[in-house]
């Protein structure tokens, strides 16, 4: 029996043989919030594979990285990819997709904390150049401090987002739970349902999920998640994804929502 469980699990497995040597390019857009606060990222990068022993090894150059005029967390994060454009990066995976270590890791870490910083003080309107650097070192220490493996996972979102999940799972609907963050701090856990559908050539993996968050002294909120994520089980690559992140807070006229759209287009051969 304990064979048989191998073969069955090895069987449900999901395949990751990407192309090797083909040009993968991938445009990553977000749109959040509206009107003033409105802050749109773009992010293209080109990756190519190599096998490297058992796994592969994915050589990866940022071509864009357009981060808006806003200075906040998410503009920040997007500040640090732009220190990187133009730089080959080398990322190692296993032979199921899961990246394993990155070249000169700390050089890139660094390189994407010092983008943070330059960005940071050129878009800060107030105070002297030294006071301006002063509050970017300041808002760009708490990324300088994060552990390897938290470094490793928020740069290998440049490939992992390319790797197809969920795709191994048997077609149907069932229900979930997942993390999600609260408008009010924190985290909260999130239900719903994913569905998988297949007809050989394409596997399309749907999730929504929702939580509604009470406040003890106002509004409570509602957070709705609706993902998408087409994939190709020949090669165990993303094709397609999108996912809308929708936050509700309060009801009738003092309702406020909050969007924030991601897509990723991914093209194979340019």
């Amino acid at each position: 029996m304990p064979f048989l469980a191998a073969v069955l699990l090895q069987a449900q497995a999901a395949v990751f043989a990407p192309p090797l040597g083909v040009p993968i390019s991938i445009v990553t857009t977000r749109t959040q919030g509206d009107g003033p606060s409105r802050l749109t990222v773009h992010v293209a990068r080109t990756v190519r594979f190599a096998r490297d022993g058992i796994g592969y090894r994915a050589e990866v150059v940022l071509t864009e990285a357009d981060t808006g005029d806003r200075v906040d967390t998410a503009a920040m994060v997007q500040a640090g990819f732009a220190g990187l454009a133009g730089r080959p990066m080398t990322f190692r995976l296993d032979a199921a997709g899961r990246i394993v270590g990155i070249d000169d890791r700390q050089a890139i870490w660094d390189r994407f904390c010092a983008g943070i910083v330059a960005i940071v003080a050129a878009r800060h309107g107030h105070g002297t150049p030294a006071e301006r650097a002063a509050l970017a070192e300041q808002m760009a220490a708490p990324l300088r401090a994060l552990p390897p493996e938290r470094q490793q996972a928020m740069l290998g979102s440049l490939v992992s987002a390319l790797v197809a999940t969920g795709g191994n799972e048997p077609p149907g609907t069932r229900p979930i739970r997942m993390p999600g963050g609260s408008p009010f701090g924190g985290s909260v856990e999130l239900t719903g349902t994913r569905s998988i559908a297949s007809d050989g050539a394409l596997t399309r993996v749907t999730t929504r999920a929702a939580a509604d968050v009470p406040q003890a002294d106002g509004p409570g909120a509602r957070i709705e998640l609706e993902d998408e994520n087409d994939n190709d089980p020949r090669t165990g690559l993303v094709t397609a994804h999108s996912d809308t992140l929708r936050t509700t807070i309060g009801t009738g006229a003092a309702e406020r929502v909050t969007e924030r759209l991601t897509t990723v287009t991914i093209t194979l051969g340019n």
